[in-house]
């Protein structure tokens, strides 16, 4: 019962960092779908200061990160339909 009740405090604070980026998580998914290969045909142009944070325009890793989200959203969806 204890490894269990730990597992669930854990559960609750994983999923309170991730309500907390919901926001994020719907602006990154707009943002590849709108101007995401704008900006990365840019930065492959030099249109970009040397001082800006690229690591949202690295080909696969915006592309990664959704697709973990939407991973997680199922398993998570999954594991809330096996406990029932």
């Amino acid at each position: 019962m204890k490894d269990v009740q730990a597992a669930v405090k854990q559960g609750w604070a994983a999923l309170d960092l991730l309500r907390g980026q919901a926001d994020n998580i719907g602006l990154l998914g707009r943002y590849y779908a709108g101007d995401w290969l704008s900006d990365f045909e840019a930065d492959e142009r030099g249109a970009f200061g040397p001082d800006i944070d690229r690591s949202v325009l690295a080909e696969d890793t915006l592309y990664n990160l959704l697709d973990e989200i939407n991973e997680l959203r199922d398993s998570l969806s999954g594991f809330a339909d096996a406990i029932r």
